[in-house]
């Protein structure tokens, strides 16, 4: 287990958790409960052991078709891109959207508004990150994985974004969803397809390894770079809408659980002794 690998898990843990937590305070009226707060990140750490089926599914394929995914004739950017796809973007983007789902399903009657999908989001991907990280840390960790920090719960909150935005407007009239179920698994999914396949799963750096560095080498260098800097910015700009939409979000209420325009309403005790009661 290598210092820098250690150092990057645990910031990558200390980030996400007080991220979450911030994120969980910012609801309103009243945040989630600890059961619906703490059981999708428990998901999460599923949702990556269950990536396990996948591999041994895609190791089955490509042993009974005689095509690799993983190996020779991939050094070019087009096979970085289907392999980052095949390996990586795909797999891990749909368990966790499974288990998000399979989350909200748990909680319906619990779940109130756009912005609860957008924290079961986050869960997920912070719990994701956790089993992540440390099978990183054991197996030799890229300390370049803390430009995508917050990269998993980032993916998901886009996921809980446009399928809590799906539900809010099909329950309310507001137009065609199908568009926003496809963003919610999409837009995921090929962030994370570009990040990979221009830094882990970059040709530059196949081609240093295997000794065949030729002039494009440089090209994917810059990639590589480019890819790290987008993240960087793409990850503070999700969060950063999370942040400052989350009352907006909250609004967003769903049906039985506040008024038809938004706003979770909570019921007023009445005053005793002169004084108005707390919840």
């Amino acid at each position: 287990m290598d210092v820098l690998g250690t150092i990057q898990m645990v910031l990558t843990v200390a980030i996400g958790v007080i991220i979450y937590y911030r994120l969980i305070k910012r609801e309103v009226p009243e945040p989630i409960g600890p059961l619906q707060a703490i059981v999708p990140v428990v998901g999460g750490v599923l949702s990556n052991r269950v990536l396990i089926l996948y591999i041994l599914g895609m190791v089955t394929l490509t042993n009974t078709l005689g095509v690799s995914l993983t190996g020779d004739g991939l050094s070019n950017a087009g096979g970085a891109i289907l392999k980052a796809f095949v390996i990586a973007a795909f797999p891990e983007e749909l368990s966790k959207g499974l288990i998000m789902l399979l989350v909200i399903f748990l909680f319906r009657k619990k779940v109130r508004n756009v912005y609860e999908y957008i924290l079961v989001g986050t869960a997920v991907g912070l719990g994701f990150t956790l089993i992540e990280d440390l099978d990183y840390v054991t197996n030799g960790a890229n300390f370049l994985r803390l430009a995508l920090v917050c990269g998993h719960l980032c993916f998901n909150m886009i996921m809980g974004m446009y399928l809590g935005s799906a539900r809010y407007k099909k329950e309310h009239n507001q137009g065609p969803v199908v568009l926003d179920y496809v963003k919610a698994f999409a837009i995921p999914m090929l962030w994370h397809t570009l990040f990979d396949a221009f830094t882990a799963m970059n040709p530059a750096i196949i081609s240093a390894v295997t000794g065949d560095l030729d002039a494009m080498g440089n090209v994917y260098v810059a990639l590589g770079i480019v890819a790290v800097i987008v993240s960087i910015v793409l990850q503070v700009l999700v969060m950063r809408k999370a942040f400052k939409d989350a009352d907006r979000y909250c609004a967003m209420t769903f049906a039985g659980q506040g008024p038809a325009g938004g706003g979770y309403v909570t019921a007023q005790a009445p005053a005793k002794h002169g004084k108005h009661s707390r919840r």
